[in-house]
C-alpha cells in the first residue's frame, strides 16, 4: 500500500476541523501525528494508511488505524482486570489477544510489545489491509524474538474463517478450552455482524475480555451477558478515538 502524503494528510485535517475553530484544527493534527504517526515513525512500519472503500457490507467500516496511547491503555487496564477476576491462581492459564478488524495490524505489535499474551494477531477482511499487516507483523516478529505473531484474511462472521482463526491461535499452542481470549474492536462494524462474531468465538472460548473502542453498539455485548469492567475516564464530547468500553465472559 502506498504511504500518504504526510503533509498533503495534515493541511486536509487541519482544513476539515478548523471548521469549528483553528485550535480544534491544530489540536487534531498534533493528535494524529503524536498517537499514529508517531507510532510508524519509531516502528519502522506503516500502520497509518487510511483505506475508504466499499466493503462486502455497508455496515462494515472501513480501516483508521487506533490510537496509540488508547490502545495500550485498554490493554494495560483488561490485562490488569484479568489477572484478579478470571486468572487468579491459575498460573498456567494462556492468552491470546486478536484484533477483529485488524487492518495493518497495529493494535496486535502493541499488544505484543506488552509482553503478556502468548500470541497476538488479527482478523483483517481487506486482502490488501491484511497482506501489508502481515508484513508489518514479520517486522516485528524479527525484532521481538520469540513473540508468536499471525495473521489471517477473513470475515469475523463467517463461520469457516473462524474455524480457521482457531487454527491459527492452537497453532501457536493456545488450548481454546482452557485459555483467555482478548479481543479488540475498533468499531469495525454494526451491531448484527458483532453479534454473529460474538456467537461464533463463543462455540470455541469460555473465557472471552472484549476491548471494544468507540463502542457505539455496547448494548449487544450486555444483551449477551458480558458484564462491563472499565471505560475510559474521558467526558463524553472528547474525540471518539479517545472512547472505549471493556467487558468479559468467563465461565468458572
Amino acid at each position: 500500500m502506498k504511504t500518504q502524503n504526510i503533509f498533503a494528510k495534515y493541511l486536509a485535517i487541519y482544513k476539515f476541523h478548523s471548521a469549528y475553530g483553528s485550535i480544534e484544527g491544530i489540536k487534531r493534527v498534533w493528535s494524529i501525528f503524536k498517537e499514529i504517526d508517531l507510532f510508524d515513525i519509531t516502528h519502522r512500519v506503516n500502520t497509518r494508511t487510511i483505506k475508504v472503500q466499499s466493503l462486502e457490507k455497508i455496515s462494515y467500516m472501513p480501516y483508521w488505524p487506533a490510537f496509540t496511547s488508547v490502545a495500550l491503555e485498554m490493554i494495560k487496564f483488561s490485562h490488569n482486570y484479568y489477572i484478579s477476576a478470571i486468572r487468579y491462581s491459575d498460573l498456567q492459564r494462556k492468552t491470546v489477544f486478536v484484533d477483529f478488524g485488524s487492518g495493518l495490524a497495529k493494535v496486535p505489535i502493541i499488544a505484543s510489545e506488552t509482553k503478556k499474551f502468548n500470541a497476538c494477531g488479527g482478523i483483517e477482511i481487506d486482502p490488501e489491509l491484511s497482506a501489508t499487516g502481515a508484513k508489518n507483523l514479520v517486522t516485528m516478529q524479527k525484532r521481538l524474538g520469540a513473540a508468536n505473531l499471525f495473521s489471517l484474511t477473513g470475515n469475523v462472521e463467517s463461520p469457516k474463517d473462524i474455524s480457521k482463526l482457531i487454527n491459527l491461535i492452537e497453532a501457536n499452542g493456545v488450548n481454546t478450552k482452557t485459555s483467555t481470549i482478548f479481543i479488540f474492536n475498533k468499531n469495525s462494524y454494526g451491531p448484527e455482524t458483532l453479534k454473529n462474531s460474538l456467537k461464533l468465538i463463543e462455540n470455541y472460548f469460555t473465557s472471552i475480555v472484549y476491548l471494544y473502542q468507540n463502542p457505539i453498539h455496547s448494548y449487544v455485548l450486555e444483551d449477551l451477558n458480558y458484564r462491563q469492567f472499565g471505560s475510559d475516564s474521558k467526558k463524553s464530547t472528547i474525540n471518539k478515538n479517545y472512547k472505549y468500553n471493556l467487558y468479559f465472559k468467563h465461565e468458572y
